[in-house]
């Protein structure tokens, strides 16, 4: 279940990995959570390394600009998974700057709240596809967490299937060491019970 109070702070594609299930539906798992943290323990945390060490191109404006935790909520993660979609849609990133100043250029050009081009997706307007991810992105008015990005998008996907994957080759080979073992057992108490019958 996702934690609606949890920040990662700065999803990126790199995180999260993609496979298909046995029914050959598509399943991303989160592989790291990143710089996570919960607002009302923030005093726990080193957030002056977190801010300077979060990928500039997935992370939030309040993030990148160190507001501070009171500032950055769910909601800078909701902006993370928007531009990760944003670039799957889009066939490229959301924003583009020469490999030198990369990072100082995108820092400048996120917190002063400047959007990508649009979304030139007409095929996925109907489904108001373009419309959920620039919302997403937002400055203001954006989706409060992840959990709200989900409930958006399962209105215009549905619920995925149950994921189904094939049992790895150990859980047979456990399987049959199994019923070898009460095999035997079973074998082998009929085989006392016969013999007594036999000596009484």
């Amino acid at each position: 279940a996702l934690d609606k109070e949890l920040v990662h702070m700065g999803l990126t594609p790199d995180m999260i990995y993609v496979d298909k299930d046995s029914e050959g539906h598509y399943r991303a798992t989160l592989l790291d959570y990143g710089w996570c943290f919960r607002p009302k323990d923030a005093a726990n945390y080193n957030l002056a390394q977190m801010f300077r060490l979060v990928e500039p191109s997935y992370a939030a404006p309040e993030v990148l600009a160190q507001l501070g935790a009171q500032a950055v909520t769910p909601a800078a993660d909701a902006y993370s998974l928007g531009m990760i979609f944003y670039e799957m849609l889009a066939g490229h990133t959301g924003y583009a700057a020469t490999a030198v100043t990369r990072d100082d250029r995108l820092r400048q050009q996120v917190i002063a709240n400047r959007t990508p081009l649009a979304l030139k997706r007409p095929e996925l307007a109907g489904a108001q596809v373009p419309a959920i991810i620039e919302q997403a992105i937002a400055p203001q008015k954006r989706f409060a967490s992840i959990v709200d990005f989900q409930t958006t998008l399962v209105k215009v996907y549905g619920i995925p299937p149950i994921e189904k994957r094939t049992k790895p080759i150990r859980y047979y080979v456990a399987l049959a060491i199994i019923g070898a073992l009460l095999f035997s057992i079973v074998i082998s108490g009929l085989y006392v019970l016969l013999n007594t019958a036999i000596r009484g």
